[in-house]
């Protein structure tokens, strides 16, 4: 087994590395992301030198971009431009730019800035867009929505030469631009814009205009790039969160089905075999803790970081509603890992005096309850000869069972305490639907579940805390019971340890 638990745990790591860092940046990066049709509607206003401006011309500006070719990291993209006439359409500029980006940052190649806002976008000031020769400075100004999705709102301007657009001039031309861009923060996807920019020569210090304009996108646009935004999110959300998540649990699982495969031949083989055996079963026992430990740190960055999110006040109803289920993925592999850590741990803990109520308040009190299951604690001064640990990991586990197994009806849960011939039995009661009579007698075997998101391991590692101080534990249906009977310590005795 040893060679197939550490082949299983570093193959399936070394694929959720490259499917993270490797497989997903090209995926979600592929031309779909890149190219858009998009049309803004506005107007356009002309004049001779020396003349006032023209009445307003309604136009049409439709832009296209396109992937020309792809280089490992870096593609040239095309965006062609076409300004004109909405009647006519006869074009008043019609041009077209090539630039090569990196694909993964969104960067240009050579210069400063973005080609277009990155994904997972912050709440600052950006570089993007080439605007006459110089990337444009956008300043975030804060949250809107655009057909129900959430949008970041940045605006940028800037001043820059335009002679060649007006080749019939002998002067120079400047163009003011403005614009005001809404992007999806996830995918950095342009929804909608706004611009305004006017071009003008100098006399004598003073701008004299022969032209000014504006467009802004039109509904029709915003509908489908809203769209596409939508279709953008779920493929992120599939291949960045819940497939890794998938692998994770597949990982976790494989190698506990390897250790208790390896329990069970246990029970086969001959005395030395069994020595041989328990020896290879302390090693996989360290790497199980190792690899546990491996997935707890990145796993409490995670529940943190998403912690932290929750409570920020300008998360928005749809970024919670995925929060919480990152917040639920999260828990379910902790889970996981604990029932793993539970089922490996070493049965020759350190024992000393216990309080058994001390220990079920502790779990009582860091488990959350739902608001609608009450708990019912029946306590007495009881004390045990055991290891803390192990015990507050067999109530934390059962008391847990008993939440999920109400669900999310209203209902209770008694735990109770009695002694007899020389034993404390503690019940635990739930008022859950209960066990199925033809599972009763398979709950404590290994890898079996009823639950869709269990490891079949949780029960075993409470009956094997039980028997390693000499108890009994059973279960019983109408109501849902789980009876423990642990040897009583008749009193209380200070600093005594056992191995």
């Amino acid at each position: 087994m040893n060679k197939l638990f550490y082949f299983t745990a570093g193959a399936g790591s070394a694929v959720l590395i490259i499917w993270m860092f490797v497989v997903t940046p090209i995926i979600i990066n592929n031309d779909d992301f890149f190219e858009i049709t998009a049309q803004n509607i506005g107007e356009v206003r002309f004049a001779e030198i020396g003349e006032e401006l023209s009445d307003p011309r309604k136009m049409v500006f439709d832009w296209q971009r396109n992937v020309l070719e792809k280089n490992g990291n870096e593609a040239l993209i095309r965006t062609s431009y076409d300004y004109k006439d909405i009647i006519t359409e006869e074009s008043f500029w019609k041009f077209q730019m090539d630039e090569k980006i990196d694909i993964f940052s969104r960067g240009y190649i050579k210069k400063a800035g973005f080609f277009m806002f990155p994904i997972h976008l912050e709440k600052k000031d950006y570089q993007v867009y080439d605007v006459g020769g110089e990337v444009l400075s956008y300043k975030f100004e804060g949250e809107e929505k655009i057909n129900g999705l959430n949008v970041y709102k940045f605006a940028g301007q800037t001043t820059f030469d335009v002679s060649e657009m007006h080749p019939d001039l002998s002067q120079t031309v400047y163009e003011d631009y403005s614009a005001v861009n809404y992007i999806e923060p996830e995918t950095g996807l342009e929804i909608s814009f706004v611009e305004k920019f006017s071009d003008y020569i100098l006399v004598e210090g003073e701008k004299v205009y022969v032209l000014s304009a504006w467009s802004k996108s039109t509904p029709f646009s915003e509908n489908i790039l809203t769209k596409k935004a939508n279709q953008l999110i779920t493929f992120h959300e599939i291949y960045e969160v819940f497939i890794p998540i998938l692998m994770i649990v597949f990982i976790i699982n494989s190698c506990l089905a390897i250790v208790v495969h390896s329990f069970y031949k246990k029970k086969h083989l001959s005395l030395q075999e069994e020595i041989q055996k328990a020896e290879k079963f302390a090693s996989f026992g360290q790497l199980s803790a190792q690899l546990a430990h491996n997935i707890r740190n990145p796993l409490n960055v995670i529940k943190l970081t998403n912690e932290l999110l929750l409570k920020h006040a300008d998360v928005s109803e749809k970024d919670k509603e995925r929060l919480n289920r990152i917040a639920t993925a999260t828990k379910r592999i902790s889970n996981q890992v604990d029932e793993m850590m539970n089922f490996v741990r070493n049965p020759k803990a350190k024992k000393q005096n216990q309080q058994l109520d001390k220990i079920i308040q502790q779990v009582i009190s860091d488990i959350v309850v739902p608001e609608g299951i009450k708990i019912v604690n029946k306590t007495n001064e009881n004390y045990l000869f055991a290891n803390e640990e192990e015990i507050y990991s067999l109530f934390h586990n059962l008391i847990q069972n008993a939440i999920e197994a109400i669900g999310e009806t209203k209902g209770t849960i008694s735990i109770s305490q009695q002694v007899q011939k020389g034993n404390i039995e503690i019940k635990i009661e739930d008022s859950g639907p209960g066990i199925k009579k033809a599972d009763i007698s398979r709950i404590f075997d290994p890898l079996f579940t009823t639950k869709q998101n269990g490891t079949g391991l949780g029960l075993v590692s409470c009956k094997k805390i039980v028997e390693n101080h000499g108890g009994k534990i059973t279960f019983s249906n109408n109501p849902s019971t789980f009876t423990i009977a642990l040897p009583l310590q008749t009193q209380k005795i200070s600093n005594s340890v056992a191995q």
